[in-house]
């Protein structure tokens, strides 16, 4: 008689955990989003280069110089031809503050902090976001000696820069152009704007803004699942009770 009684009760609680399990999970996600559209939207507006947390297909508008403002749907981020960047890197050296900009191609020479010395050809300029998002690294892109590919330096690295006229490159001054947006880089921001493919330079984005992502629905799955995953520990924690008490009673007979 009793293990007629445990086989229906561990019968029960097994239909009661599994036809519940996802049951609150479900109901949290769509409170969640009841409340995700009673909220206005929001938009974050911030540096071009913190693009390095953007999906793909995310709308965007960006404001470029002059007052000029795109609207967008963000597809990547990829590096300008060797052509295009040349024409934009030797229209800033044109200018009287980018005369002292190395030209493309020269020879520099790098010395570490441990007095360590590294020669390489100057390609441009480009920047790592960092772990921190309002202090990206300016990078220095080279081609070392015997080899095609480029290669990136961190300028944070560097004691000095010379270039092959002897000259003295200030990389705290770099890293100020570079924030001020003054310095060209190599890196593009990739949208597709009104169904044509453009792209913009990073250092000619302004700022860039996006919309805030709304957390209601996933909060709100997140508490349905915790109550899911605690009614399946409850029951099975009854299961096994259950299991022990019939063993019990089993061997007392």
């Amino acid at each position: 008689m009793y293990a007629k009684h445990f086989a229906a009760l561990t019968g029960l609680m097994a239909l009661l955990a599994f036809t519940n399990t996802g049951c609150f999970t479900l109901i949290g996600a769509g409170i969640g989003s009841i409340d995700d559209g009673s909220k206005p939207d929001r938009f974050h507006t911030g540096p071009g280069w913190q693009v390095e947390k953007l999906k793909p297909g995310t709308p965007v508008v960006l404001s470029l110089p002059d007052s000029v403002r795109m609207n967008g749907k963000y597809l990547g981020v990829e590096q300008q031809s060797a052509g295009v960047y040349a024409q934009r890197y030797t229209a800033e050296r044109a200018q009287p503050e980018g005369a002292a900009l190395p030209p493309l191609g020269d020879t520099i020479t790098l010395v570490r902090s441990s007095g360590k010395q590294e020669t390489f050809a100057f390609q441009g300029f480009d920047y790592e976001p960092g772990s921190v998002p309002d202090k990206p690294k300016l990078l220095m892109v080279v081609k070392r000696n015997g080899h095609p590919e480029l290669k990136t330096v961190k300028l944070e690295k560097a004691k000095q820069l010379v270039d092959s006229k002897g000259m003295a490159l200030t990389a705290g001054d770099l890293n100020r152009r570079f924030l001020e947006g003054q310095l060209p880089l190599l890196s593009s921001l990739v949208l597709v704007a009104q169904q044509d493919t453009v792209r913009i330079a990073t250092d000619q984005v302004v700022s860039m803004t996006t919309p805030v992502k709304k957390r209601g629905a996933r909060i709100g799955a997140q508490i349905g699942g915790s109550i899911d995953a605690a009614i399946l520990v409850v029951s099975g924690i009854v299961v096994l009770a259950m299991g022990g008490l019939y063993w019990l009673s089993g061997a007392s007979d």
